[in-house]
């Protein structure tokens, strides 16, 4: 097929180098031109694993425009992967996404055969459908009979395994109406998968709707988890020996349902109040998402509470990045707990093998972090990152204080109390 990817950022450039590597003709379109010079010159920065591979691979034909008429040309189909920043009220905004649409719109009557928009960007209920369409066919001109076919196809996708999800799905979501466009929308995502895969068929709004509680749901059982990590402290049973009980339910499944820091990153803080904004949009009551965002609300405060309580002195972070293997930060809740340490009046240090943060004091070994705090954050479920501070911790006569949210220091828990004299009892574990 002859593709153009429309918004070459954490997305689309993945989805453009594989699409290119299974075979298809693919240009790229975005409006940055720096970095559409850098995808051109193969010299993009990133960290997100097999993106860099891919693009230094010399069969690798992916080229980048910021014209929507070069990058449209003779294109079958159009992926639409831009940013829809979350509004005040907690829907998605869809500036980018009209501008995208009416580009190849404004393209749609010189191409053969009919176009097809696959909107992989997150939108809220209705505005695939609604706004969307409307734009696309105003700006194409042409009657629905004949104009180019809308499909949204939510991508579910983890910063730091883009390329594995793109290319391993746990499931397709295909939302429309025209089962032609349907058909080559499939047929589009099966040629990058690299196993057989299940695809789903709904409506445009089941589609939508399909995305934002798959996300909600998983930030529940991360708040559950959370909130009965904090139970089972209180009255001194293992949390991650409980959750894994809970879990071994088959209706309840163990995935994500384990004790940690409050859910963060870029997508899941968005969904909850989208959901919710949804919800209001439509007069149905709808309690659960607002629910899971005050008990993840508490996570943060019982973390924020615990460091503080657990020693004066500067604080450490070992790992700030939203995940471990990344530099991302969007949506960090190691960075958003430094920022309340340092707003309560507290020096924080950190030391993140990958990701720098302004503000901060930044360390590049474990060794200097833990000379100079009072109580340390393990931050990152990161086995390396805890065998290390453990190391450094060892044969200390005054260590800081451990808060180890993940248990990565579990099966040492006894060691690190008997080595933690100043540990609090609040600390988690």
């Amino acid at each position: 097929m002859r593709l153009c990817v429309v918004g070459l950022g954490r997305l689309g450039l993945p989805w453009a180098l594989l699409a290119d590597a299974a075979g298809h003709e693919v240009r790229g379109l975005d409006v940055d031109g720096t970095r559409v010079a850098a995808i051109n010159r193969r010299l993009v920065d990133t960290r997100e694993p097999g993106v860099a591979a891919l693009l230094a691979d010399p069969r690798c034909g992916l080229t980048a425009t910021t014209d929507p008429a070069e990058a449209l040309a003779d294109a079958e189909l159009s992926v639409v992967t831009v940013p829809t920043p979350s509004q005040a009220d907690g829907s998605f905004g869809l500036a980018a996404v009209i501008v995208a649409v009416e580009a190849i719109g404004a393209q749609t009557r010189q191409l053969t055969p009919r176009h097809v928009v696959v909107l992989k960007s997150t939108v809220s209920p209705g505005a695939t459908d609604g706004a969307v369409r409307a734009a696309l066919v105003a700006a194409s001109g042409l009657d629905a009979s004949v104009g180019p076919g809308l499909v949204h196809a939510p991508e579910f996708h983890a910063i730091g395994s883009v390329v594995r999800d793109i290319t391993h799905p746990d499931r397709v979501i295909l939302g429309g109406e025209e089962e032609w466009a349907l058909s080559r929308a499939e047929e589009l995502h099966r040629s990058l998968a690299e196993e057989d895969i299940p695809v789903a068929r709904l409506d445009a709004v089941g589609a939508e709707l399909a995305k934002l509680a798959s996300n909600s749901f998983r930030t529940m059982k991360i708040a559950f988890a959370n909130s009965l990590a904090e139970l089972c402290e209180v009255y001194g049973s293992d949390p991650r020996a409980v959750c894994a009980v809970v879990g071994a339910d088959p209706h309840i499944g163990r995935g994500l349902l384990s004790p940690g820091l409050p859910y963060g990153g870029p997508c899941f803080p968005r969904d909850n109040p989208a959901l919710s904004a949804a919800a209001v949009a439509a007069g149905v009551p709808a309690p659960l998402p607002a629910a899971v965002e005050v008990a993840n609300e508490q996570r943060f405060r019982e973390l924020e509470g615990a460091v503080l309580d657990a020693a004066p002195g500067p604080i450490g972070i070992v790992g700030i990045a939203f995940k471990q293997g990344t530099d991302e930060l969007e949506g960090s809740p190691a960075l958003e707990l430094a920022r309340r340490w340092q707003a309560a009046g507290r020096e924080v240090i950190v030391h993140d093998p990958l990701a720098g943060v302004p503000g901060f004091t930044m360390v590049a070994s474990l060794a200097a972090l833990v000379d100079s705090c009072a109580v340390v954050l393990l931050a990152l479920p990161d086995e390396c990152l805890a065998a290390d501070l453990r190391a450094e911790l060892a044969g200390r006569e005054y260590p800081p204080a451990v808060i180890d949210p993940w248990g990565a220091l579990s099966r040492l828990r006894q060691e690190i109390v008997e080595i933690c004299p100043r540990a609090s009892p609040r600390a988690v574990s």
